[in-house]
Order: structure tokens, then C-alpha cells, then sequence
């Protein structure tokens, strides 16, 4: 490892970010033909514009001149402040030499600088290999270096447009078990009259989701974290597409969203769905997918695929995906480390 060196990286220079992104892309996409990085001009807004629920914190080896591994960690400073998320990738040119294990725990320590007790790290290996990943590259990396499995999610992908008629027949069909709820939708910016209830729902959405192993605290996501992470996403070339349920109250009891990208060709990402637990039992979540899918299909017809993530033990939620013509096409292990 001649010549390594651990550096910062400044968001705020152009030059620097786009060899550090070359790197994160590289890595990500070896060997993952399923893989979907996130796009130059999506990151920038992210480490610009973190919104006033997070900090990061973004570090390359380089050899020479060239960068060989990249990482990034997301501080939370709302809520789960003990915890540390980090995104961690060597070249695939560069392997097996070092760089990787020499640039994770320098984030580890630079994590316990920051007061954070748990690293937490998401591996993606392939769908029909074993559930918690075991005998693959990058989970053996990780369990070699401390790091233990918590959760199992798949990722799934849903051609689109999905059958009118087949969302029509969900829709209908639920209809009954909901009387006296009302559907909202929402296409980038959250209602003033529902952003507190949405964002009540968002920040429930990592406890109240099966979470494994994981010690998740609720976020706290008040109304100017909806508005931050709005601008942000607006800044990345992202829109929110969403539908919420609201209760004979009018309170937001269940949401499904989708987010859609400027920089992606027909593909969209299905970032949250949930019911919240007095009001399950009702069909909402059926109600409230296929409602966004419809709103999609109305607002987005030019997109031809749509990704989600789920726990693997989430069975309702799989059960609607499956009804819906979701198909797995990989696995993502959430692994923790104890500093």
C-alpha cells in the first residue's frame, strides 16, 4: 500500500466529488447487474443540502493520484444519535490490497469521535445465494472485521405500466374495509394541512417496519425536515409522488411513497409504505400502493420500472408486492458494528 493516503473530501469542490463518485460508482455496480447507484448531480445535492436532520462526512483513498476507495458517513443529529451509517467501496481494480480495511476503520474511529457507538452498513450479493449473504465477498469483508448480520431486505423490481385493470381490482376490492378513510395524493410538495401528519408517518416508518436486529429509535421528522429534505430533493432532480390515507378524523394513518428522478431513465424508487398500528387490518396498505401506482401511471407514464426494497420477514408487505408483479432480483444485508 505504498504511497496510501486517507483523505477528506470537500462536497463544495466539483473536481474532487466527481473522481470520489467515479469511485462510489464503480464499486457499486461490480459485479451487480441490479445495482443503482445514485447519480453525480443526486449525491451533490445530498452532501449540500443534508437537510437539519443529518450530517456526513465523505473520505477517499487515494494511491497517487488516484482515488481508490471511497466512503461516506450519514450522522443523524435529530434522532439515533449513537448511530453511524456508512457507504463503503474500493475500486474493483484496486482490491484485495488493503484500501478498503485501511479506509473502514478510519471511519470507524472518526464514527467514535463523533459519539457514535454503531456503524451500520448495507451489503448487496445475489438473490438466490444464501439469506444472510454468508459466503459472499462483501459480507465475509465485513463479518471478518466485526460486523454482524441484523436484518435480511430483497430488492424487488415491478415492470410498469402495471395493468390498469389489476389496480383498478385492488382498489375496489379494498374499498370495503375502509369506510370513512379518504386518499390524499401528493406530487412533490407535502399539503401545509398534512406535513406534520406525514411527517409523523416517515419518522415510524424505521421502527414500526420489521428492523431485525437493528436499535432504531423513531426519527423525529417535524415540518421543517419534510420542507429540508423537499429542497433537497428538488435540488437533486428528485420528485415525491405519494398517496396518504387519513382516518374519519382527518389524521394521516398510512402512506405510500415513490420518488422519481430526473437523472434516471424510466425508473422510479419506492422509498416508504406504511400503516400506522391502530389502523391496520383495513386493507390501507393494499389501498394506498395501488393508489400511488395509479397516480403514477397518470402523472409518469413514460416510466417502465419501479424498485423497492423489504424486509425479508415482512411478509404482508411482500404478499402485496407479489399481487402487484413484483419480482426479486437481490438481496441487501443491514450489518451493524459495535465500536
Amino acid at each position: 500500500m505504498s504511497g496510501l493516503e486517507v483523505v477528506p473530501v470537500d462536497p463544495a469542490d466539483d473536481e474532487a466529488l466527481a473522481a470520489w463518485h467515479a469511485t462510489y460508482v464503480a464499486a457499486e455496480l461490480a459485479g451487480r447487474p441490479h445495482a443503482t447507484p445514485y447519480h453525480l448531480p443526486e449525491l451533490r445535492a445530498r452532501f449540500r443540502t443534508p437537510g437539519p436532520g443529518v450530517t456526513h462526512e465523505l473520505w477517499a483513498v487515494r494511491a497517487g493520484r488516484e482515488v481508490v476507495c471511497s466512503a461516506f458517513l450519514e450522522l443523524p443529529v435529530l434522532d439515533n444519535t449513537t448511530q453511524a451509517g456508512l457507504t463503503l467501496g474500493t475500486h474493483p481494480d484496486h482490491r484485495r490490497r488493503g484500501y478498503g480495511s485501511a479506509l473502514l476503520e478510519h471511519v470507524c474511529d472518526r464514527s467514535r469521535e463523533r459519539g457514535r457507538r454503531v456503524v451500520l452498513v448495507e451489503v448487496a450479493y445475489p438473490y438466490d445465494g444464501p439469506a444472510d449473504g454468508r459466503g459472499h465477498r462483501d459480507v465475509d469483508f465485513a463479518t471478518r472485521r466485526g460486523f454482524t448480520f441484523a436484518l435480511g431486505d430483497v430488492k424487488r423490481v415491478l415492470a410498469l405500466p402495471v395493468d390498469p385493470g389489476l389496480l383498478d381490482r385492488l382498489v375496489r376490492d379494498a374499498e370495503p374495509h375502509h369506510a370513512g378513510y379518504r386518499f390524499r395524493q401528493v406530487s412533490g410538495r407535502v399539503p401545509d394541512d398534512l406535513v406534520v401528519g406525514y411527517g409523523r408517518l416517515v419518522g415510524s416508518l424505521g421502527t414500526e417496519a420489521p428492523s431485525g436486529e437493528l436499535d432504531l429509535e423513531p426519527e423525529h421528522y417535524p415540518p421543517e425536515r419534510v420542507r429540508g429534505e423537499e429542497q433537497g430533493l428538488a435540488e437533486a432532480g428528485r420528485v415525491r409522488e405519494a398517496v396518504v390515507a387519513l382516518d374519519p378524523s382527518g389524521d394521516c394513518v398510512a402512506y405510500s411513497e415513490v420518488v422519481v428522478s430526473a437523472h434516471e431513465d424510466g425508473r422510479a424508487f419506492q422509498w416508504g409504505t406504511l400503516v400506522l398500528p391502530g389502523h391496520r387490518g383495513h386493507r390501507l396498505g393494499t389501498a394506498v400502493k395501488a393508489r400511488t401506482l395509479q397516480l403514477l401511471a397518470a402523472r409518469r407514464p413514460g416510466l417502465t420500472e419501479l424498485v423497492t426494497f423489504n424486509a425479508d420477514v415482512n411478509r404482508h408487505m411482500v404478499g402485496i408486492n407479489d399481487r402487484l408483479g413484483f419480482r426479486p432480483v437481490e438481496r441487501l444485508g443491514e450489518l451493524q458494528r459495535r465500536l
